[in-house]
């Protein structure tokens, strides 16, 4: 049987091969619950992950873009700024799907497992100079400047420190650490540039000016004036 199912073609037409193979038991057997007889062998296993793999994938990345979204508006609560960097995060997915394909990376199992961890990861290049923009103050052009300044270095040595540790399976003959590799340096090359170079000069455009609050400088005049007195 193994044999003849497997010559059925792909793995969505195995799926459906077997998923017909249970209800026709079932209705047999008048079995409503599938759980007194069953058709079983072990390519089985492989046949209903082809089967469903597409809309697991669809389905869990939807639910994991949602909660990144409902906790960067938590973190960044600047609709402007917390939507800008969702969006960056989207089109890495996006692209980073398009890149997995012309790689030669199919949907499956552990590509999927990557791609769930891939969004979590692309995060991390865009919130944090979200973050520093949100609270530095001068005009869209100053503030851009600003986040680079401070928290740009950090995320770049993050950027370069990933692409170190996944140099040494790049040579890999595993299948599951060929495809770590080319997933997680794709989505380190994509996800590094939107949050270095397009996320910063998308804010310096649209981000908005911000002005430095009254009372901190007010605050700030006396310490001045010290120093100034001190220089004297």
């Amino acid at each position: 049987m193994s044999a003849t199912l497997t010559r059925l073609g792909d793995g969505t037409t195995c799926f459906q091969t077997v998923n017909k193979m249970r209800l026709d038991i079932n209705k047999i057997f008048d079995d409503d619950s599938g759980m007194k007889v069953f058709p079983f062998a072990n390519d089985f296993l492989y046949w209903e992950e082809n089967g469903i793999i597409d809309t697991e994938l669809a389905r869990n990345l939807i639910i994991a873009a949602g909660i990144v979204f409902i906790i960067i508006c938590m973190l960044i609560p600047r609709p402007r700024i917390a939507c800008i960097v969702s969006l960056g995060i989207c089109m890495s997915i996006v692209e980073l799907l398009g890149f997995m394909h012309w790689w030669g990376i199919t949907v499956n199992g552990t590509s999927t497992i990557y791609l769930l961890i891939c969004l979590g990861l692309s995060v991390d290049y865009s919130a944090h100079i979200a973050h520093i923009f949100k609270e530095s103050y001068g005009s869209t052009e100053e503030r851009a400047i600003k986040a680079m300044t401070r928290i740009g270095p950090s995320v770049f040595n993050a950027l370069f420190s990933t692409i170190l540790a996944l140099i040494v399976l790049a040579r890999s003959k595993s299948y599951v650490f060929e495809v770590f590799f080319k997933v997680l340096f794709l989505v380190t090359m994509i996800a590094g540039f939107k949050g270095l170079w397009l996320l910063p000069t998308v804010l310096s455009v649209v981000g908005g000016a911000q002005e430095e609050p009254q009372d901190d400088k007010i605050a700030a005049e006396p310490q001045d004036n010290k120093i100034a007195a001190d220089g004297e």
